[in-house]
Order: C-alpha cells, then sequence, then structure tokens
C-alpha cells in the first residue's frame, strides 16, 4: 500500500496494521474494534486494494480463531 493513496482516516500505520490484523486471520469486525474503524471501513479498504490482500489463507484463519486481537497482533507484529 502507497502512502500517497492513502483514503482520509487511514494513516500509514492503520494499514500496516490492517494488512498483518487481516492476513492473520481476523475478521473485519475484530480489525474495525482494534483500529477504531467501522467495519464498513475495513471491508471497503479490503475491496479496494484487492490486489494487496488477494485470498486469505485458510491456515491463519483457522489458527488464530478464537484468540483475541491483540495477542494476535502481538504474535505478529511487524
Amino acid at each position: 500500500m502507497n502512502a500517497n493513496h492513502l483514503a482520509p482516516g487511514w494513516s500509514t500505520a492503520d494499514a500496516a496494521a490492517l494488512k498483518t490484523l487481516w492476513f492473520a486471520g481476523a475478521t473485519e469486525e475484530e480489525i474495525a474494534e482494534a483500529l477504531g474503524k467501522t467495519k464498513g471501513q475495513v471491508s471497503g479498504r479490503v475491496n479496494r486494494h484487492r490486489d494487496a490482500f488477494g485470498f486469505r489463507q485458510k491456515r491463519a484463519a483457522e489458527k488464530n480463531r478464537g484468540k483475541m486481537v491483540d495477542q494476535v497482533w502481538q504474535e505478529n507484529r511487524p
């Protein structure tokens, strides 16, 4: 994600956190809560930048299912 293409309200740190949490298997609702965004903002961002997000690996989602977002974020922090 290029910083020049950030939508209003999306900092570079928010974009990086979104990508990390997404590939760790967090749900849109969990990501939205962690970043202080709405589910629609998260969904829209992922949809608009689907080339950067692609499809999540099912293993990551299954591995992290039931974990708290903070725990997943700490384990996968860049």
